[in-house]
């Protein structure tokens, strides 16, 4: 059963069911960064995050470190908060949050590990006692690594990227591109290493680069080398992935198809909750569905390097109300038949290039106040998306 979320509310006065039917497009508002290694600049960046105080989180990846940075998206201004630096031979790559709880991802070369550390940000170093003194403003420290030598092995990684952690099941989805699988990862307490509890067998997925999760604990995943995004259930009890759909090997409904561009290369996936009604004044009984999801699909094809959104509604089919029903609580948990809606949106993109409406390898993507933030890998650099609305014509 789907479970009950906070979801992300997204300016626009616009009701979430009406998505489908509206003209929405991003326009850009700016870009931030330039290639270097002072603060504020960037090599070859990899994912971002949205972290809950506002801020944003940015894996520079050839610059072994993450920022923090505080931005402004109207005035495009930003401010780096924090710096939190890995050894030389040590690269991050995917994101994830959970609460105050960060996950990042890396790849190591000349025999260093491939893994995923566990980060705080707050003001208080979780390994010290509660007694010790707090830092006058939020920092990142380091928690726990689960990781080793490059190896395909259960336990071992080559060349982890995207990240996602569910709170509905307690555990962080990695996508191991190297192996092409999506390791399972079961979270503990602060302070512990995570602990190995399965993957997706062989030949489902090749290569994939990015994973997410929803509210109601779907995976999606950019199945990079297959040219598609899955999305699975994954049934905890049983250590068992269940595809229920997919994105870009089929025929996907289009709010406006002259836009859109088939996938060819996902790279990143990113899934934010909605509300049935966001940006309006409903007053207070205002219905949520958690099931209805905004996903933005990052994709590096030959000629287009583009972010593509799409709306996914998900609704569990109805039982037969003729057939016989006895509950069984003792047997293991079964696929839940759901029905996936989806719709794209609209496209932002093109040719390779640094120039307005363009991007070179976007990587990572998170919602912000008023649209998406979006790392231009190859042109080292931040851009961010506003959305705008229009009535369909």
């Amino acid at each position: 059963m789907p479970g009950k979320s906070d979801p992300s509310t997204p300016a626009g006065g616009q009701s979430v069911d009406a998505l489908p039917e509206t003209n929405l497009h991003f326009k850009e508002s700016c870009r931030l960064g330039a290639f270097g290694e002072k603060l504020g600049e960037f090599r070859y960046p990899s994912d971002v995050l949205a972290l809950p105080d506002g801020p944003l989180l940015v894996a520079d990846t050839w610059n072994n470190r993450l920022q923090v940075l505080q931005v402004d998206i109207h005035s495009g201004s930003s401010e780096t908060l924090e710096n939190f630096d890995f050894s030389d031979n040590q690269e991050p790559y995917g994101l994830a949050l959970l609460e105050e709880r960060i996950f990042v991802s890396v790849s190591g070369f000349g025999g260093a590990a491939h893994g995923v550390y566990e980060l705080s940000w707050s003001t208080l170093d979780p390994l010290k006692p509660s007694g010790s003194e707090k830092t006058a403003m939020k920092k990142l420290w380091q928690v726990s690594f689960f990781g080793g030598p490059v190896g395909s092995m259960a336990g071992s990684f080559a060349y982890p990227r995207g990240l996602a952690a569910s709170t509905l099941l307690n555990c962080l989805f990695v996508a191991d591109s190297g192996n092409s699988r999506v390791a399972v990862l079961r979270l503990s307490e602060v302070g512990q290493p995570c602990s190995w509890v399965t993957a997706t067998s062989e030949g489902i997925l090749a290569g994939p680069k990015g994973v997410s999760t929803d509210p109601a604990g779907l995976v999606y995943v950019a199945d990079t080398d297959n040219a598609r995004c899955v999305i699975f259930q994954f049934l905890i009890e049983l250590e068992e992935f269940v595809e229920v759909a997919s994105l870009g090997d089929q025929e996907v409904p289009m709010a406006h198809p002259s836009r859109c561009t088939p996938l060819v290369c996902p790279h990143a996936i990113r899934v934010e909750p909605l509300a049935l009604s966001f940006g309006a004044d409903a007053g207070d009984d205002v219905v949520q569905q958690p099931w209805s999801c905004l996903v933005t699909v990052l994709d590096q094809g030959q000629t287009s390097h583009a972010a593509h959104t799409y709306h996914v509604k998900c609704e569990e089919e109805e039982v037969n109300a003729d057939e016989p029903f006895e509950e069984a609580p003792e047997q293991p948990q079964r696929a839940v038949n759901v029905k996936v809606l989806l719709t794209q949106l609209s496209s932002y993109g093109g040719l390779p290039r640094k120039l307005p409406g363009t991007m070179d390898h976007p990587s990572g993507s998170a919602l912000v106040t008023d649209g998406v933030a979006v790392i231009d890998s190859h042109n080292h650099s931040i851009v961010l998306l506003s959305w705008e609305y229009a009535s369909a014509s």
